[in-house]
């Protein structure tokens, strides 16, 4: 089994779970996701695609069975561009980092926070 890491972002991640995948998973990984030298080749035999990207111009990939996005979203991965019934993982990790942003806004309008700092600086100088 194959998997392609796809642009830096997917490349630093390679990088950083390398040591944790199976011995027997082939990986390759090209940071510059636009490579043509390169990009063809490894498209076309990979079963695995962590990337958070993949355009409808991009090399057929027919053996990918499964998109793992390494971003937040899908909204950069053109889903008609790959395979039928390919399975699309999104990124996880920011449940904490989301929470956290979405508490403080709540504060900071409740409060009135910007309203008050505004305010605060008008009257400042």
């Amino acid at each position: 089994m194959k998997a392609l890491f796809l642009g830096g972002v997917a490349a630093a991640t390679a990088a950083g779970i390398r040591s944790r995948l199976p011995a027997d998973l082939e990986l390759e990984i090209l940071d510059d996701p636009i490579d043509q030298t390169r990009l063809p080749r490894a498209a076309a035999d990979a079963e695995i695609l962590v990337s958070n990207h993949w355009r409808a111009d991009y090399p057929p990939a027919p053996k990918v069975r499964l998109v793992q996005s390494v971003a937040t979203g899908i909204e950069l991965i053109e889903l008609t561009a790959l395979p039928a019934g390919v399975a699309v993982c999104n990124a996880f990790g920011h449940e904490s980092a989301i929470a956290e942003y979405v508490v403080m806004v709540m504060l900071v309008w409740r409060h009135r926070l910007l309203e008050i700092s505004r305010e605060f600086r008008e009257h400042a100088s």
